[in-house]
């Protein structure tokens, strides 16, 4: 699937790798929620720029015809419509997070961590090819 610059929502979690589309960083706008407090968040109105977003808040502001989330090494579109949909929701189905609770109370942490590690595992064979 080919990138586009305008009007879509590129969906990928931030870690300690590499992305697979930094060679594009100039093109996309790169997560705007880092310049925005949660009721900013909340009241977003899409840019014309394609964004590059890790917030389920803004993800829930764009149709799944215009969201590409990052998956085994590809862009997928979602399997159901993203707009208007919960936070919850958006966190389960589209960043992968199965838990909608802390991970530290939840189980200290062990299962984002392994979450985390897979997602640069995916980055990192990208890298590789």
């Amino acid at each position: 699937m080919k990138l586009e610059y305008e009007g879509k929502c590129y969906v990928v979690l931030q870690t300690n790798v590499v992305h697979p589309i930094t060679p594009f960083r100039h093109e996309l706008l790169w997560y705007p929620e880092r310049a925005m407090n949660l009721l900013d968040q909340v009241d977003y109105i899409p840019y014309i720029s394609s964004i590059v977003t890790e917030s389920a808040w803004l993800i829930g502001c764009y149709d799944r015809e215009d969201v590409r989330v990052w998956r085994e090494g590809e862009w997928r579109c979602p399997n159901h419509q993203t707009y208007g949909a919960s936070v919850n929701n958006i966190t389960m189905t589209i960043l992968g997070i199965r838990q909608t609770i802390s991970g530290m109370p939840l189980d200290g942490g062990q299962s984002i961590r392994a979450h985390k590690k897979d997602i640069e595992q995916q980055y990192q064979i990208i890298k590789e090819k």
